[in-house]
């Protein structure tokens, strides 16, 4: 008889149907890209832009323009998306706030998020 241990991982529904884990992160964007690196594989993010311009949120530092998405200056997009970070773009100084519903999947679990829609 074969014992298989039930545990959390990427194509685990479990791991998505509970209620995640809160992540938030309020900050000024710093000059050129910075990164937002979560401590577990998300389910959702929502970004808010509480600047005055547009800023972009996107999730590899080789996506083209047409993969980056712009969050108009007042507003908020929501993401159902698991990645393990995403990178931020606007005026220096601009302020934002990050929310994450963070899953249990560690990190390490996730591949890195390239190809169609997201590098090309």
């Amino acid at each position: 008889m074969s014992v298989h241990k039930y545990t959390v991982g990427l194509n685990n529904v479990g791991s998505y149907q509970v209620s995640g884990r809160p992540f938030t992160k309020a900050a000024d964007q710093g000059a050129g890209v910075t990164t937002v690196t979560f401590p577990k594989v998300t389910k959702q993010i929502i970004f808010i832009n509480r600047g005055a311009n547009d800023m972009l949120i996107y999730f590899h530092t080789d996506s083209p323009a047409g993969n980056k998405f712009t969050v108009s200056a007042g507003e908020q997009h929501t993401f159902n998306v698991k990645c393990k970070h995403v990178y931020t773009s606007g005026t220096n100084g601009q302020g934002y706030t990050l929310y994450a519903s963070l899953t249990h999947i560690p990190e390490a679990r996730m591949f890195a998020l390239t190809g169609s829609g997201i590098t090309e």
